[in-house]
């Protein structure tokens, strides 16, 4: 942000992506494109998806962090 607040308080702004999660979401995408497609999604789902709730440690760690603003990451 070009201004801080007017409380003189500056604001942090992070953008995280979760990375691979384990959702529904392909599921469309995955039955429309055939066999091979599904088994391919569904091995690399299996060795490289991590789960929504460990994905969510991400969005918390970014949020709740005190070195996010110590070291201005």
């Amino acid at each position: 942000m070009e201004h801080p607040m007017k409380n003189g308080k500056e604001v942090y702004i992070n953008s995280i992506h979760p990375g691979f999660v384990e959702t529904e979401l392909s599921r469309g995408p995955i039955s429309s494109y055939g066999f091979i497609t599904k088994v391919l999604g569904t091995v690399a789902s299996t060795l490289f998806a991590l789960s929504p709730d460990d994905e969510a440690l991400t969005q918390l760690y970014a949020a709740t962090r005190p070195e996010i603003v110590e070291k201005f990451i």
